[in-house]
């Protein structure tokens, strides 16, 4: 079972918290829905651009803790099937 918001620091301090991370094979799963990248309010007065730019340094600062990640939209994640099969390929070795 993955621990849930798991927070992230390296030498620069806080990078956050991921959607999901499996501690014992140093994976973090990140959920995306659509609507933080396109409702304003979400966006908190950034553009698209601004949310997916952060959102590539905190992975990028993620990985080079020497940790896995990886992502699966909505559709994915409400699919166990497909849910499974995108983990297993991240390498979560799901029986």
């Amino acid at each position: 079972m993955p621990e849930l918001q798991v927070s992230f620091r390296d030498h620069l301090g806080d990078i956050g918290n991921t959607d999901f991370y499996w501690r014992e094979y140093r994976l973090a799963g990140e959920a995306d829905g659509d609507s933080k990248y396109l409702d304003p309010e979400l966006r908190g007065g950034r553009t698209t651009s601004e949310v997916v730019l952060a959102e590539k340094r905190r992975e990028d600062r993620i990985r080079a803790l020497d940790e896995g990640m990886t992502r699966w939209p909505w559709a994915v994640g409400v699919n166990p099937q497909e849910l499974r099969a995108h983990l297993q390929r991240a390498g979560l070795p799901i029986p």
